[in-house]
């Protein structure tokens, strides 16, 4: 828990006093204080994404976010001028839109730095192909938690209508690993695993 976070029993009872006591107008104002604390963390995620965007435009391959912080990252406290944890959170919210919509489910469970998430605007990256797309040979995929026949490699999810089977001979990839699949045959869903690095663009 992050020392901000500790609160001693009296000091929550001040504040729940203070709230039953307080005037209407007083609760007024505290909702407003609310509010607008909520539509600075909204501008905050998305002069993130333009920044991602940016980045896009710019063909940038990666992106470093410097941290000037040596603790740990709590990762539940939203960025204040209290604690360190922007850096963390612009990192996760640029991970995000670099990720294809199709594995943000399978790749990022509920978390605070995404809680608004739903304000961010595509990337419309290249590697961001919808599952209608059949005609190119890369995808980005996720090794699934699913067990396949003996002898067969594991199943994977590339965004299309249905599941992919990555060669046997790859080695023995864990489940949620993203990796770049080359598709070898459509019809019989086969793909290979290969190197982000080996097909520059």
């Amino acid at each position: 828990m992050h020392p901000d976070q500790k609160k001693t029993f009296k000091e929550k009872y001040d504040i729940r006093k203070k709230l039953f006591n307080s005037t209407k107008s007083e609760r007024l104002d505290w909702r407003k204080m609310k509010d607008e604390k909520k539509r600075k963390n909204e501008e905050k995620i998305i002069k993130e994404a333009e920044e991602a965007k940016r980045a896009k435009l710019e063909k940038n391959r990666s992106q470093a976010v410097n941290a000037y912080y040596n603790g740990t990252w709590q990762g539940n406290l939203f960025p204040a001028e209290n604690n360190y944890e922007g850096c963390f959170y612009l990192a996760k919210i640029l991970e995000y839109l670099e990720c294809p919509q199709y594995l943000r489910k399978d790749l990022f469970p509920i978390q605070k730095p995404l809680k608004y998430a739903g304000l961010l605007n595509p990337l419309d990256a290249q590697h961001h192909l919808k599952g209608d797309e059949t005609t190119f040979r890369f995808r980005e995929g996720v090794v699934l938690k699913k067990k396949s026949k003996e002898g067969r490699g594991p199943i994977c999810n590339i965004g299309l209508e249905k599941e992919f089977e990555i060669d046997s001979d790859a080695v023995a990839l864990p489940p949620w690993t993203r990796v770049t699949v080359e598709i070898k045959n459509l019809t019989e869903r086969k793909s290979i695993c290969v190197n982000n690095f080996q097909y520059k663009t």
